[in-house]
């Protein structure tokens, strides 16, 4: 048995509650389909992640952007579904683009060096 309190609820390190904190907004023209995200991206939205992957039910050669503008953070979970959502596009033959990071996010893909791999605009 451990020593420590088991938590029934997630913790950061500071000892306050965890929630899963993105927001997204759809948006479709002919041929894209803009996903606007906000708020932070992390290992806790993984739920509303699965939600924003039911776009790419769209017909090969249909355009997805990621639109981070209004993105705050992304940890390396975030960072991980950006490249499930590239790698589902490739499979169904969609075009798949992040679109305007904030200075903070674009440090973190590119600390990840994940700019070498995504096709990333500011």
């Amino acid at each position: 048995m451990s020593p420590y309190p088991q938590s029934r609820f997630p913790v950061n390190l500071r000892g306050a509650a965890c929630k899963a904190a993105l927001k997204f907004e759809v948006q479709r023209t002919e041929g894209v389909t803009e996903i606007a995200f906000k708020g932070e991206l992390g290992y806790l939205d993984h739920r509303a992640f699965l939600e924003v992957m039911a776009e790419f039910n769209a017909p090969a050669g249909h355009q997805l952007v990621f639109n981070l503008s209004k993105l705050e953070t992304v940890d390396s979970s975030g960072l991980g579904m950006f490249l499930i959502a590239n790698e589902e596009a490739e499979k169904r033959s969609l075009r798949f683009r992040i679109s305007h990071p904030r200075s903070e996010v674009l440090r973190i893909i590119n600390l990840g060096k994940l700019d070498r791999i995504l096709d990333v605009r500011s």
